[in-house]
């Protein structure tokens, strides 16, 4: 197996793919929290080309469509080698917390 460049690796706006992950209102009146862990196939353009987000039934179905949702929507920069953009998967944990304040994503 070939030794994995760190530049071969997909690019994004952290704080923008953040923004768009958002904490359902109700989840959090309710205090409900999870640790979503999701894998985003991104195309060579940078679009998510599919989600995946962990079925764990201790992650609630609410919050778990939030992570989906957000990470879908949001833009990333395809991995490059050189200057041809390739797809490739990024792994991602999305953070649901009632009593932090900011984004509720860490990479």
């Amino acid at each position: 197996m070939a030794p994995v460049d760190p530049r071969d690796q997909p690019l994004a706006d952290w704080n923008a793919v953040a923004d768009s992950v958002g904490y359902p209102e109700l989840a959090r009146r309710a205090r409900i929290e999870a640790t979503v862990p999701a894998t985003v196939r991104l195309d060579a353009r940078g679009r998510a080309a599919r989600v995946e987000v962990s079925s764990a039934s201790a992650i609630h179905v609410m919050l778990r469509d939030a992570a989906e949702d957000g990470l879908k929507s949001a833009v990333y920069e395809p991995a490059q080698r050189g200057t041809n953009p390739f797809a490739g998967d990024v792994d991602v944990v999305v953070i649901f917390r009632s009593r932090l304040c900011g984004t509720p994503v860490r990479f």
